[in-house]
């Protein structure tokens, strides 16, 4: 006998899943500050992430009025974000999910998860901000297959010997309770977009060697070997496209290792370039010349092949970002088309407080593709990669839903406590100001009363009522910073 039938019925196991998490919680046996650390960190990423969209070259993701206005949702960005809204806690759970993709991106997630839940400290991990090639994090050990989660745990010693080693320090990282069980679906998103990036890096360093590679006139060229993808044979490789074909292939594999990677490339290499009359990278060589030529060129490309794969190095985050830009586009997209708080017309409902600006800007992030504004997001994403990209777009929706639906009312407590602590803030800074304020009219009043100026009585009421003043701001903001300890 089995529940699945009936949880998959009306909701029932999102409020199975909830009883069960909440039963957890009551017994001890489940915690939650890993989550309250990673929502507070979620916030201020959404406030990046939504800057970010508007610097866009069409500034199509903001609206004109909202974009230009003091008032507007720029300007009162973590205000809107915070708001006791469902929409305002969505986009904050996904950009909190895709954040964390990219920030652990040197470890399977539920690697992460694990050492995360293990910490006694609660919910969280130390992660390194330089890499190398030992390096772990709380016990959670580099994958050793380069298509999971990094191809640079498994360079061997000449990828190691490609640059000094960094010096490691780390940062903590959070990972939300409420994800745990989720761990496993983030980590075959987290190898999609890690896969894609590698695919269009690798291929681009690729493409900038072979460039290099001068022409040769036609009777000074050789006939080319077979260019074979390894590890499976029979897949000609003479272009960029199918170049990258392949590396989607191998990158699959999970019998790849980095000696079979860079012999791919190093084969795939020469074959295009024989294929573009270029100077060849291998034998056979018409001469002594094409030969030291296709040596340098081969030791070249080795060389930033084994950079490539690190995970922080440039080339690599450049793509795996805008392709993240590009899931996020994907998932808002989906979401706006499927959302349970839809109206009857199809705009997004505010109708839980969310401001007029902040639905707005949802609704601009949830475009369809040949909409999206940023430049190079597009052209990032390999045509074959798209289809393992848009499968992990549409999980990650599902899970975006399933995982809303049961902690929703977690989140929104969290919600709650930022927004008092913003709100605890901007009193205690208003009342810092007051007392400067008070300070400076107690000093215009004393040096006015000193040299016996007719304006020396209006300028101590002045001082005096401005004191009155920080002293009452002084006391509601000691009284809110107790309430809330």
């Amino acid at each position: 006998m089995t529940l699945a039938p009936f949880l998959l019925q009306g909701g029932k196991g999102a409020e199975y899943e909830k009883a069960r998490f909440d039963e957890k919680l009551a017994k001890g046996e489940a915690r939650l500050s890993g989550t309250k650390l990673w929502f507070a960190m979620a916030v201020d990423e959404c406030v990046a992430v939504a800057k970010r969209a508007s610097l866009a070259p069409s500034n199509s993701v903001i609206s004109d009025s909202a974009a230009t206005s003091s008032s507007g949702f720029l300007s009162s960005l973590r205000q809107a974000i915070t708001r006791d809204s469902k929409l305002a806690r969505l986009i904050i759970l996904r950009d909190g999910i895709l954040s964390s993709l990219l920030a652990i991106c040197e470890h399977p997630l539920t690697q992460v998860a694990e050492a995360a839940a293990r910490n006694p400290e609660g919910g969280y991990v130390r992660v390194p901000t330089s890499t190398s090639t030992s390096t772990t994090i709380d016990g959670a050990t580099p994958s050793e297959n380069p298509s999971s989660s990094s191809l640079s745990s498994t360079t061997n010693s000449s990828a190691a010997t490609a640059a000094p080693a960094a010096t490691i320090t780390t940062r903590i990282l959070p990972f939300p309770e409420t994800l745990h069980l989720d761990a496993k679906r983030l980590q075959d998103l987290q190898n999609v977009i890690q896969r894609s990036a590698l695919v269009v890096t690798l291929s681009a360093i690729t493409q900038q060697i072979v460039s290099t590679s001068p022409v040769v006139s036609s009777s000074s060229s050789s006939s080319a070997p077979d260019a074979v993808s390894p590890p499976s044979s029979g897949s000609l490789i003479t272009t960029l496209s199918d170049l990258q074909k392949a590396c989607v292939d191998w990158l699959k594999d999970e019998s790849l290792r980095m000696q079979d990677l860079t012999t791919g490339f190093l084969t795939a290499a020469d074959a295009i370039a024989r294929t573009a009359g270029r100077s060849p990278f291998l034998a056979p060589f018409p001469n002594a010349e094409a030969e030291k030529l296709g040596e340098k060129l081969s030791k070249s490309l080795l060389s930033l092949i084994a950079k490539a794969v690190a995970t922080n190095h440039p080339l690599y985050s450049a793509f795996s970002g805008r392709i993240l830009e590009y899931v996020r586009y994907q998932v808002t997209h989906l979401l706006q088309e499927t959302l349970p708080t839809q109206s009857a017309n199809a705009d997004v409902d505010t109708s839980d407080g969310a401001s007029s600006d902040l639905a707005v800007y949802w609704k601009r992030l949830a475009v369809s593709e040949a909409e999206i504004p940023l430049q190079g997001v597009k052209s990032s994403v390999s045509p074959h990669c798209k289809k393992d990209i848009m499968s992990a777009v549409d999980a990650l929706a599902r899970l975006l839903r399933h995982n809303f639906a049961v902690y929703d009312e977690r989140y929104r407590s969290m919600q709650a406590l930022i927004r008092k602590e913003d709100a605890d803030d901007a009193l205690r800074l208003a009342a810092e100001a007051l007392r400067s304020e008070a300070e400076r009219a107690t000093m215009d009043a004393l040096a006015a009363a000193s040299t016996g100026s007719a304006n020396a009585a209006e300028a101590v009421l002045k001082a005096g009522d401005v004191v009155l003043s920080a002293v009452e701001a002084q006391r509601a903001a000691s009284a809110l910073r107790k309430r809330g300890e």
